[in-house]
This record gives structure tokens, C-alpha cells and sequence, in this order.
């Protein structure tokens, strides 16, 4: 009798134990996922990020890392406890995966569209997010004026000795224009260089050799020369640009693999619309081939022409500057924020 009171008393603590236990565990398990589903829409909150233009919003944060950082976040005590380091962690993503997204989505460039890479800052200043796939119609404008007519006078393969009276002469008529040199040059007149700068005009690259065999070899040797080229300019005359011009004009040259090459790098590259041939017009008969060109071009668009420096070249030059003053063109130096001048290309 004792016995079977004993384990009737046994069998009783058991069933009260377990009993007690599952409520628990149903307490705990309900509560438990009020937590997960407050973490999961915090951390949602804080992993995606957004870089705002006038009218796009870029996602910088694909679901798939985010469902990783939800996961870590909610179940890494760790990283929950140390809110600081939480808070590093997410500002690193919102400034370094514009780059890997841009990059992704530019595998073919869509229409419309061109990947810009900002100059990078000095040491001290603040950097911005170096690659950003940003639509071209909020980047660039067209280089063109309802109210004003403008020509943009670029200059090839200088500097030279000639170039101080090509500044001198720009200066008299009141008119800015674009040097596109070759880096040797550059060293050599460094002082005429910062004369450019300083007078307004705009200064780019046009590479180190000018030899088609050279610059043309790879896409990564066309890039080595236009960036020695650029930050040769930078220590000279403290500018930074991004704007180039490739030797001999961007067709045939400019296949498909220099192009990404010179987009990813950010270059602006620009051709031309109206071509003097004053390389090979030396006595003045270049003016009256400006001029029949400019005469044959449709409505009132800007005009890109090229010269090179030359002394055949300036010493023509002032009836050129007197017939575009005369036919009301403002001569404007380019700028990085203007739609460049390319030639058509054909892929196939």
C-alpha cells in the first residue's frame, strides 16, 4: 500500500513538472518571437541605404547581405551588445557599396547613362564616393545656349614655344579655350601651363607618346598614359580634371574594351565637330575651312574646333578669334559638367 502511494505521488510531481515545464517553454517561444520580429524590422531598417540624386535612388545593399546582416545581428549577442561598433559597421556599407553596385550594374553601360569616377581628394580632404552610376542627364548638359552661341576653341599637342602668344591673343578677345597636351610638353613649358589655368582656360590630357603603336597597344597601356598625363597636370598647376582627348580622335582607335576602360577610370572624352586641318594648312587656308564648316553646321549648336600649337597655327590665329566675335560666339573653355563631343561609333 505504501508502496503504490508512493509512486502515485511520484507520477504526480512528474506530471506537474512537465507541465510547468511546457507552459514555459510556450511562454518562452512566444516571446522569443515578439524579439525576433522587433530585431528583424530594426535591423531591416538600418541595411538599406539610399544615395539620393535629384530624381533616383540608388539601393546600395542587395537582399542577400541583408538577410546575412538580419541573421547576424539578431543571433550575434556580440554585435547586439556593441552598438558602436554596430553603427561603424553600417556606415563603412553605406559609403563603399555604391562602388561594388555601380560596377555590377555597368557591365554594359545602359543608354543613357555614363559611370563617372570623381578626381580623388588630396590627403585631409573628404573623400566622396569615387564611382556612381549616375543618369547623364542630371550630370551633363548640352554644350549649347538658346541665348548664346559658343564655340569652344581646343588646342592639340602642346604646349609649345608658340602657346604664350596664343594665351596673349585669347586675352586680347576676351575668349577661353581647352589645351589637350602631351605630358613631355607639359614638363618642358610648366610655366606656360600654369599660365592657362590661371588665365580660365581648361587643360586636359592627350597622353605621352602620341604614338599609335604605344597608346594603342592595350587598354591598359591607353590608360597608364592618359592617367600620368592627368596627374602630371594636377602637381603643376594644382587642377584636377578628368577631361582627355585621344590622339588621332576616338574612331577607329576607341574599340569597345578602351572604352570601358576609359569610362571606368572616369575620363571625359572629348573629340571635335570642327576640324581646321591646320596641320597640314600652313598658310592661313585653315581660317577659310573653320569658316565653310561653321557656315554648313545646322541651327545655332556649339561648335568643338581643333588646332594644334603650332607657329603656322597662332599666326593665323587672330582672324579666327575676329571671325567668331564678329559672327556673336562666346569662346568658352570646356567643362567637366558639359556633354563631351564624340564621333559616331559603330560596334560592329
Amino acid at each position: 500500500m505504501n508502496q503504490s502511494s508512493e509512486y502515485n505521488k511520484h507520477k504526480l510531481i512528474a506530471k506537474l513538472i512537465s507541465g510547468t515545464l511546457f507552459v514555459f517553454l510556450v511562454i518562452l517561444l512566444f516571446y522569443n518571437s515578439k524579439i525576433t520580429k522587433s530585431d528583424t524590422a530594426f535591423a531591416k531598417k538600418f541595411t538599406t541605404a539610399t544615395i539620393s540624386t535629384p530624381n533616383q535612388n540608388l539601393r546600395t545593399y542587395n537582399d542577400v547581405s541583408q538577410n546575412l546582416f538580419i541573421h547576424n545581428y539578431v543571433f550575434n549577442e556580440k554585435l547586439r551588445n556593441e552598438k558602436i561598433k554596430q553603427e561603424e559597421f553600417l556606415k563603412e556599407i553605406i559609403e563603399e557599396s555604391p562602388i561594388k553596385i555601380a560596377i555590377k550594374q555597368s557591365k554594359k553601360n545602359e543608354p543613357g547613362k555614363i559611370i563617372y569616377k570623381q578626381p580623388s581628394k588630396g590627403k585631409g580632404e573628404k573623400n566622396t564616393n569615387p564611382l556612381v552610376d549616375v543618369p547623364k542627364q542630371l550630370r551633363l548638359k548640352e554644350p549649347n545656349s538658346k541665348n548664346q552661341k559658343v564655340v569652344y576653341l581646343t588646342f592639340d599637342d602642346g604646349p609649345s614655344a608658340s602657346s604664350a602668344q596664343t594665351l596673349a591673343l585669347l586675352k586680347k578677345y576676351h575668349a577661353k579655350a581647352t589645351f589637350f597636351m602631351l605630358e613631355p610638353n607639359i614638363k618642358r613649358y610648366s610655366s606656360t601651363v600654369k599660365q592657362m589655368v590661371k588665365d580660365g582656360n581648361s587643360v586636359g590630357s592627350h597622353g605621352v607618346t602620341h604614338d599609335i603603336h604605344k597608346i594603342y597597344r592595350s587598354p591598359d597601356s591607353f590608360v597608364k598614359e592618359m592617367t600620368q598625363t592627368l596627374k602630371t597636370l594636377k602637381s603643376i598647376t594644382g587642377e584636377k580634371t578628368q577631361l582627355i582627348r585621344v590622339p588621332y580622335g576616338s574612331v577607329p582607335y576607341m574599340k569597345p574594351a578602351f572604352r570601358k576602360a576609359s569610362d571606368l577610370e572616369g575620363f571625359i572624352m572629348w573629340d571635335w565637330d570642327i576640324d581646321s586641318d591646320d596641320w597640314e594648312l600652313t598658310h592661313g587656308e585653315y581660317i577659310q575651312k573653320i569658316k565653310t564648316q561653321v557656315e554648313n553646321s545646322s541651327g545655332n549648336r556649339s561648335l568643338v574646333v581643333l588646332m594644334h600649337e603650332k607657329t603656322t597655327t597662332v599666326n593665323y590665329l587672330e582672324q579666327v578669334l575676329k571671325y567668331f566675335q564678329q559672327k556673336g560666339y562666346k569662346m568658352e573653355a570646356i567643362s567637366s559638367n558639359l556633354k563631351p563631343v564624340q564621333f559616331k561609333y559603330r560596334k560592329n
